[in-house]
């Protein structure tokens, strides 16, 4: 799977469910979390995911424009 395909994976997952940790993300795209972080990474450098902390809980969701 080229990394434009994993990008687009994880960002129709995050539209069809909202807010999600990455081990979630993983599990459903058969993924290893470290290769989702490195993604979800790329995507918020790209401006198109953000993180909401919620001690000791990370979530995961697409940007609102």
């Amino acid at each position: 799977m080229s990394e434009e395909e994993i990008k687009d994976r994880i960002t129709q997952l995050l539209k069809k469910r909202g807010k999600m940790f990455i081990k979630d993300i993983a599990r459903e795209l058969t993924a290893s979390p470290a290769t989702i972080s490195k993604y979800l990474g790329i995507l918020n450098a790209e401006g198109k995911v953000s993180k909401s902390e919620q001690r000791p809980y990370i979530y995961w969701q697409l940007k609102h424009k």
